[in-house]
């Protein structure tokens, strides 16, 4: 089953495009049928409302928030291999 990363960012986040760069990173080396998707809370209020997101960076994988802020890679391979 493919896994979908959301990462919520706004453009005045000085760890959003870090932590983007960071993920897609990630996914790249698992290899996997991971799809990133990256939602501006600025255009997109109803799914920031939807998720709850309080605070930006905020990864959301299959639909549920997982992180707030930049996730260190043993725990974000292991919130993804747990979605596979």
């Amino acid at each position: 089953m493919p896994v979908k990363i959301e990462i919520f960012r706004s453009s005045n986040c000085p760890y959003c495009d870090p932590t983007i760069e960071f993920v897609k990173s990630v996914v790249k080396e698992l290899g996997n049928e991971t799809e990133v998707e990256v939602v501006d809370v600025s255009e997109q209020p109803s799914k920031v409302s939807t998720y709850g997101i309080y605070a930006v960076p905020t990864v959301a994988i299959n639909g549920s928030v997982e992180f707030v802020g930049r996730p260190d890679k043993k725990s974000l391979i292991d919130a993804i291999n747990s979605k596979i």
